[in-house]
């Protein structure tokens, strides 16, 4: 089956998770976010923030979303997702302010066809340009997001000590 029967949007990472149990830069994580976006070149926005004190620590969490229209014909989105509880805020031995807690970080990111739906009534033309036009940079593309989606949970671990 080639590219042009994969239903839109391909999910090309699916709910990446990245668990940690240590010191973390919460704030420097979340103040990361949209110098990467940004850097990148995708349209974003915080979908939510919440913090509470949960008796053992407060707990935070930031849902994220991202888009970049790469072309006229394919999009990229990033959703990422961080839930971290039991922070508390302690002093290194190096006098660095830092926090600790348990972090959960997910990142789904899908590459989207025809997301302006100008072959939404000819499923025929669509897959037929995609086969025979555009197969090659469908493909490109896909690799291409699987770098950026790797690149910014990297940039993530980054804050994870």
């Amino acid at each position: 089956m080639g590219l042009e029967k994969v239903p839109s949007p391909i999910t090309v990472i699916n709910d990446a998770q990245i668990k940690h149990h240590s010191y973390v830069d919460i704030i420097g994580l979340l103040r990361s976010l949209p110098s990467w976006f940004n850097s990148m070149g995708y349209l974003f926005f915080e979908k939510g923030l919440s913090e509470k004190d949960i008796g053992t620590g407060d707990q935070i969490e930031s849902e994220w979303t991202a888009v970049k229209d790469v072309t006229e014909y394919i999009r990229y989105s990033i959703d990422i997702t961080i839930v971290a509880k039991d922070l508390r805020k302690v002093v290194l031995e190096t006098g660095e302010e830092v926090y600790w807690g348990r972090v959960l970080i997910s990142v789904t990111a899908k590459l989207t066809k025809d997301f302006q739906k100008k072959y939404e009534e000819k499923k025929i033309l669509r897959e037929l340009y995609e086969r025979f036009i555009i197969k090659e940079d469908i493909k490109k593309h896909l690799g291409k997001l699987v770098v950026e989606s790797g690149d910014l949970i990297s940039t993530v671990k980054s804050f994870l000590k």
